[in-house]
């Protein structure tokens, strides 16, 4: 009995534009829509529920076959696909430094292999800055679509076919698992739980379950006789009208409050997940919740989503990369404008004729979706293979390039590792004698590699104690700190503590972001006193942190240690290598890089200079202040560029060209052994 799938459900186009457009808004920056990423649940949900429905009547009718399913598959998915790859090719070409573009080509490779979830994983975090240059992320949720129904159609045929009489609890068995195993791991690792099918499966589960329970009984929508009963005088109609209802403001309600730092998927995301599953059973004509999703303009959008989703982060991301001073929020509704008329126009001349017009044999359509990969797959790998093309270059881009690539060649090596044992832990020199020991988060890798480079041939070694995003004390904490952080410098204060060669520590540090205190969850307090980072509770909470302070300097003090502590490094308000290479794009050549003034690099980072001051007054401890190699009190303000040549490969990180400056004068500061007179803020506040 074909009785779903020949019924067209337009409240379901409605639900898809529901979940497209708030994707679209979070990606574009609007802080309202900061829970956009929920959009990717539903679309699960929908995806799960519209898959399962089909098979279930082919199934049900004997007329199952994988092939057709599989040609259904590449006739929705790949035209739409490789358009949007091989349009993104020139745009990436003249637009992305070779780094960006050797990264780009890496992943053509991913999403044609539909491992694009596992690709991005290993890069980055998905919320992370360097997400706004990568044209490709948004297919990591595509990627998990096709691993899950690589395997699905087979299961669920065997099941059907073998125990159909177990066929809900054994997937919902599954679907438990996953969700369980989601909880749990996002503990331990938040991003691969983000990425990956293990923790995603339940959530096109969800959908799945809630089609073969539909076709069990005959339905397009949930039969609730036990709702009636529970709920009393209800009609079923005034059922669905609630929980349709209620399907709408769990989807709604996340997208509007949750934040992108939540841990995502979880229990929580049980919420917008049963919201789609609520509005597919119950949002039957007559419900406003139907009313609302068959509204001609969301079932159009609904209609060209997939095509809009794909579409939707190469046009931001190149955008971004031919705007230097960023796109405005007027900006980003243009483009979403834009996007959505690219979508039509590849829903209309692409979409359509190859799932409806198009009567391609199977094997001419696999064929040609399979050298298109192929072709696409090639033109990656010679990306990757020649590190971006950097001779595409004129002479003035291959600087900018180069700075933004000048990093330390022990940045892997030396970050964010626990050894069982220091003694041969990223020594740099001859460290048998006298030793230096550099402690800090990533705004030390560079300075500890230039320091290193200094030091070469001097009778001086360098050990370099380093764990990213994670200040150089471990009595310090905030709500959301990895563990390890703690353990790496627990640890590596009491080698420096008990080691006889190690004679100076140089503290290196991104201060400003550790002391100061934006949000509730980015708040550090010492471990004595973990309910500060819920207020603003200042003075109590610069107290606890000053108490941490004193106690693990003065315990190098009292060890025989002398410090030299760096004071915080200018941060810019852009990305300085991609701003410079963005300007010649832009053709705004002659475009000066925006200031950063000294005073509003001081009130910055007061709190931290001033905790710093305390420190600083002890016999014993030197210290070092990057403005004044950095930072000017005319009107020109803190440099991020010399002679071309950028001094950040970020927006606060050093590379090896601003990194230099500031190894070398604390390469004097050693050989010297005496404080350095270097003005204070309050000395260039005067000045």
């Amino acid at each position: 009995m074909r009785y779903v799938q020949d019924k067209y459900r337009p409240e379901i186009d409605g639900l898809r534009a529901l979940a497209l457009l708030p994707v679209m808004l979070s990606h574009a920056g609007f802080s309202m829509f900061s829970g956009g990423f929920v959009g990717v649940d539903v679309f699960f949900v929908i995806s799960g529920y519209l898959i399962t429905r089909i098979l279930a009547d082919e199934i049900g009718q004997g007329r199952f076959s994988l092939l057709r399913f599989y040609e259904r598959r590449v006739r929705r998915i790949a035209p739409a696909l490789i358009l949007v790859m091989a349009v993104s090719i020139p745009f990436a070409w003249f637009t992305m430094l070779p780094e960006e573009f050797r990264d780009f080509g890496q992943s053509l490779v991913a999403v044609n292999l539909f491992l694009s979830n596992v690709f991005f994983l290993g890069e980055s975090g998905y919320f992370e800055g360097a997400s706004e240059y990568k044209p490709f992320l948004h297919t990591w949720s595509l990627a998990v679509e096709e691993q899950f129904y690589v395997l699905f159609p087979l299961l669920l045929f065997a099941v059907w076919t073998y125990a159909r009489r177990y066929l809900m609890a054994i997937f919902g068995g599954i679907a438990l698992i996953s969700l369980i195993w989601a909880e749990y791991n996002w503990r331990h690792d938040p991003n691969a739980t983000f990425y990956l099918l293990t923790s995603r499966a339940w959530e096109l589960l969800a959908g799945a379950l809630l089609a073969i329970w539909l076709h069990n009984d005959r339905h397009e929508t949930v039969h609730p006789p036990v709702m009636e009963r529970l709920l009393g005088l209800l009609s079923r109609a005034e059922v669905h009208q609630i929980l349709s209802m209620a399907g709408l403001i769990m989807i709604i309600a996340p997208v509007l409050v949750i934040e992108h730092f939540i841990p995502w998927p979880g229990l929580m995301t049980l919420i917008p997940v049963s919201g789609a599953m609520l509005i597919i059973g119950c949002a039957r004509q007559g419900t406003w919740a139907y009313w609302v999703l068959t509204q001609p303009y969301l079932v159009g959008i609904g209609l060209i989503s997939y095509s809009a989703y794909l579409w939707h982060q190469p046009v931001f991301v190149f955008a971004r990369l031919l705007s230097p001073d960023g796109v405005s929020p007027g900006g980003y509704i243009l483009l979403i404008v834009f996007s959505l008329g690219l979508a039509y126009l590849t829903w209309r001349y692409i979409e359509q004729p190859f799932r409806k017009g198009l009567k391609l044999p199977k094997y001419q359509l696999f064929a040609g979706a399979a050298a298109c990969a192929v072709g696409l797959v090639a033109v990656g790998l010679t990306l990757h293979i020649t590190g971006g093309l950097p001779q595409r270059l004129t002479a003035e881009e291959r600087m900018i390039s180069a700075g933004n690539e000048y990093t330390s060649p022990y940045g892997k090596d030396c970050l964010n590792q626990i050894p069982t044992s220091f003694d041969s832990y990223c020594r740099f020199g001859d460290t048998s004698g006298r030793t230096v020991a550099v402690v800090g988060d990533s705004m030390s890798t560079e300075v500890s590699w230039k320091l290193a480079e200094h030091l070469t041939g001097q009778p001086i070694g360098m050990q370099q104690f380093t764990w990213t995003g994670c200040p150089p004390f471990a009595g310090l904490i905030r709500r959301e700190d990895p563990e390890p952080c703690a353990q790496f410098h627990t640890k590596a204060h009491q080698y420096i503590l008990d080691s006889k060669n190690i004679d100076t520590v140089i503290v290196v540090s991104n201060w400003a972001d550790y002391f100061s205190c934006p949000q509730a969850r980015q708040c550090y307090t010492s471990a004595e006193r973990p309910e500060l980072v819920r207020g603003r509770r200042e003075p109590e909470r610069e107290a606890a942190i000053a108490a941490v302070m004193d106690r693990e300097f003065d315990a190098y003090l009292k060890a025989g240690k002398k410090i030299i502590v760096v004071y915080p490094i200018p941060q810019m308000s852009h990305h300085v290598p991609r701003y410079m290479f963005s300007s010649i794009k832009s053709a705004r050549r002659n475009h000066d890089l925006p200031n950063l003034s000294l005073e509003d690099h001081l009130k910055r980072t007061r709190v931290a200079r001033n905790l710093l001051d305390r420190q600083s007054a002890k016999a014993g401890v030197m210290y070092y202040d990057p403005a004044q190699r950095l930072c000017s009190v005319t009107a020109s303000g803190c440099a991020s560029e010399k002679g071309g040549k950028p001094l950040y490969y970020d927006n606060l990180h050093l590379n090896g060209y601003g990194a230099d400056f500031l190894s070398s004068d604390i390469v004097q500061m050693l050989g010297v052994g005496l404080r350095v007179q270097i003005p204070t803020h309050e000395t260039q506040k005067k000045t």
